[in-house]
């Protein structure tokens, strides 16, 4: 992702992992377990913060989102893109239904998995966290990176896009999100106070004019 919003987009990326990163493409690297937190960054001037596919591997998701808020809040114009898969996925209902529900080393019921996110329960925990849903979407299943890049494989996709217009929560793969904090206390604040400085500086620049 980070090579390829760099190499077509010309963004500037940096990355977070808990393990090191040779990636050329990143700007910048720290090595952090997110659930120490988050590294001493500005996050001030970021446009856009990554994080896709990895809140469900956290093991507080819910609070996570919540210190996740009161870094970036700073931020009045910053966007998060967060993504998880979507456990309400046909697949797994219809698994369920047949009394079957097995985890496995990749998927929805990935067992590094810690939390499990219907569409309605993710929006209900990033909007309790503080933040503000702009755009929710759906994502269709892997059916290339299952099948090969072949005929089936595209028609499958095709017919899942479609699937998804009529039932995101039914037939999204994945739940991928775009959202924004609300601003904090202090954020308000520090507004409120720059809005007061520039009425008193255009009251005495008014003032000064009339003299």
């Amino acid at each position: 992702m980070g090579e390829m919003l760099h190499r077509q987009k010309g963004c500037a990326v940096d990355g977070i992992d808990s393990v090191p990163c040779g990636q050329p493409a990143l700007s910048a690297f720290y090595l952090q377990d997110l659930n120490a937190g988050l590294p001493r960054l500005d996050f001030g001037r970021y446009d856009y913060v990554l994080m896709l596919d990895v809140i469900e591997h956290l093991a507080a998701p819910e609070a996570f989102l919540e210190y996740l808020r009161k870094m970036v809040a700073v931020n009045p114009s910053v966007e998060v893109m967060i993504s998880t898969a979507n456990i309400g996925y046909f697949i797994p209902r219809l698994m369920l239904f047949l009394g079957q529900f097995n985890y496995g080393k990749v998927g929805i019921l990935d067992m590094t998995h810690t939390r499990l996110f219907t569409f309605r329960s993710f929006e209900r925990a990033v909007e309790q966290a503080g933040f503000d849903i702009l755009e929710g979407t759906g994502v269709p299943g892997p059916f290339p990176l299952a099948l090969g890049e072949n005929f089936l494989s595209r028609l499958l996709l095709n017919i899942n896009r479609l699937l998804i217009h009529l039932s995101r929560g039914l037939f999204s793969y994945q739940i991928f999100l775009r959202i924004r904090p609300r601003p904090s206390l202090d954020v308000l604040l520090m507004r409120a106070e720059d809005q007061s400085r520039r009425r008193v500086e255009a009251i005495v620049s008014a003032s000064g004019h009339e003299r």
